[in-house]
């Protein structure tokens, strides 16, 4: 569910994200009919007790811009933590050491990369998930560019793949 806050002027929705912002909230299913049926048919004017100003496509996108900042962040911590392979050679070499617990490709890694690195995967059984694009993954994780990254620690692991199911249901990603 998303939640959904007034702006400080009392009439503007905006995504809480991480559910954190005060005041009251509403909870709207995360995908665009939900969105429009809220703000178009009165739902979020009936939660808040107030009239909303307010758009779907609005809300939408920034809840996805949130999702890609927490698992931007996400990555970032996880690498200063030094529970991350990323580029090639390095998820080769955790490859060929038996480590990981998740392998993340880029949405537009080439399709020989993304062969390559699901069939090793397969074989090692470790998950494997589509998450962000190389430029927005890299810089998260000290490169201009990634395709490719290995979680090496369970717990992050764990935490990016609820992060990307949560995602999932603000666009759809395919795997």
């Amino acid at each position: 569910m998303l939640r959904i806050v007034l702006a400080p002027d009392g009439v503007t929705p905006h995504v809480d994200y991480l559910g954190r912002l005060p005041g009251r909230g509403a909870y709207v299913c995360p995908n665009m009919r939900c969105l429009e049926q809220a703000v178009q048919r009165g739902g979020l004017r009936r939660s808040f007790q107030k009239p909303v100003t307010g758009n779907a496509d609005a809300l939408m996108k920034e809840a996805w811009e949130a999702s890609v900042r927490q698992m931007r962040s996400l990555l970032s911590i996880a690498n200063r933590a030094n529970k991350t392979l990323p580029g090639h050679s390095r998820v080769e070499v955790g490859f060929k050491k038996g480590e990981g617990e998740l392998l993340l490709l880029a949405h537009d890694a080439s399709p020989g990369v993304e062969r390559k690195f699901r069939r090793w995967a397969s074989e090692l059984e470790i998950p494997v998930l589509k998450a962000l694009s190389k430029e927005e993954m890299g810089p998260s994780l000290g490169a201009s560019e990634t395709a490719v990254v290995l979680i090496t620690d369970a717990g992050f692991a764990q935490r990016i793949q609820k992060e990307l199911e949560r995602s999932k249901h603000l666009l759809c990603i395919q795997n």
